[in-house]
């Protein structure tokens, strides 16, 4: 159940890979070997990379938004409280705020979450720039992002 537990974080990214793909965004190769470090390299609007290192951190999913920016999207699964600090705040939130120094508003940092948290380490998370998004809801965030695309 653990090792099963512990590889859920990969099938949600494969899902929500698929999702994209079936509402038109397209899947594309990230340059430079997976690379990404300036900003000319990052995915267009309505393109994503799947796993790829962005300012030298890994990063799960890029997709380009019509508005010109960059998501950045970590898939963390917690299978208690005390990891969730690991898996969210020493983790995702360090890379968001490090993404952020590197880029500004220009990416959006998420953290694409599945299983236990505790409630103070996602308030923190959140005061950090990480936006939050459940697994359970990536219908609803990928009806976001399209809505996101059309309106820009």
């Amino acid at each position: 159940m653990q090792t099963e537990r512990r590889a859920y974080g990969r099938e949600v990214e494969r899902q929500l890979r698929e999702r994209l793909t079936a509402t038109g965004f397209q899947p594309t190769t990230a340059p430079n070997r997976g690379n990404v470090g300036t900003p000319r390299l990052l995915p267009a609007a309505g393109a994503f990379y799947g796993e790829c290192s962005l300012y030298g951190r890994r990063a799960d999913l890029l997709i380009g938004l019509g508005d010109g920016r960059t998501m950045a999207i970590e898939a963390k699964d917690s299978s208690s409280v005390l990891n969730s600090v690991k898996r969210v705040l020493n983790d995702t939130a360090a890379k968001a705020r490090y993404w952020n120094t590197k880029m500004g508003e220009q990416i959006i940092p998420v953290a694409l979450l599945s299983g236990v948290f505790g409630l103070d380490t996602l308030k923190a998370a959140q005061a950090s720039g990480l936006f939050l998004v459940w697994a359970h809801n990536l219908d609803g965030f990928t009806e976001w992002l399209l809505a996101h695309q059309a309106s820009s």
